[in-house]
């Protein structure tokens, strides 16, 4: 109960862009750009799976095929204009003694109120939890076109 009494306060208090977290609340801790690590840039992103799939993959065939798949599906365009157009953070937030984790995808440039949208995802642990992949690839096109995302 208090993990959605949060996420309900989370969603109705105002996120400023000005600000450095996308989140002005104090039991939420850890604030990270989701555009940090291997994911600063596609070609970072891209050398990250690239070694990836080379630990699991054997064959040079397969592992191009997976690498084209990849640029396919995510490639450096679609990549840039999410960065550059929507901001994401992840969190975490504590829920009877309990770390969450958490994010929140908005876009950059709004005129007024957005609508909000808790994604509800399914699994505990790191079964079930949101990657970048499918952050971009199923998250970033609904905040692009003008909701705040909150898990």
């Amino acid at each position: 109960m208090n993990k959605y009494l949060l996420i309900i306060s989370l969603a109705i208090s105002s996120f400023s862009t000005q600000a450095s977290n996308l989140i002005n609340d104090e039991r939420v801790t850890d604030q990270k750009s989701c555009f940090t690590w291997i994911f600063t840039d596609y070609a970072s992103w891209r050398n990250g799976m690239e070694k990836k799939f080379k630990r699991k993959i054997k064959s040079e065939e397969k592992l191009n095929h997976a690498l084209t798949r990849f640029d396919s599906r995510f490639g450096k365009e679609k990549f840039d204009f999410y960065q550059s157009n929507l901001s994401c953070s992840t969190f975490n937030y504590s829920v009877d003694g309990n770390t969450v984790k958490g994010y929140v995808i908005k876009p950059k440039v709004s005129k007024g109120k957005l609508p909000v949208l808790i994604y509800n995802r399914g699994g505990n642990g790191n079964f079930g939890g949101v990657v970048f992949g499918s952050m971009m690839h199923n998250l970033f096109p609904i905040a692009n076109e003008g909701f705040v995302i909150i898990e």
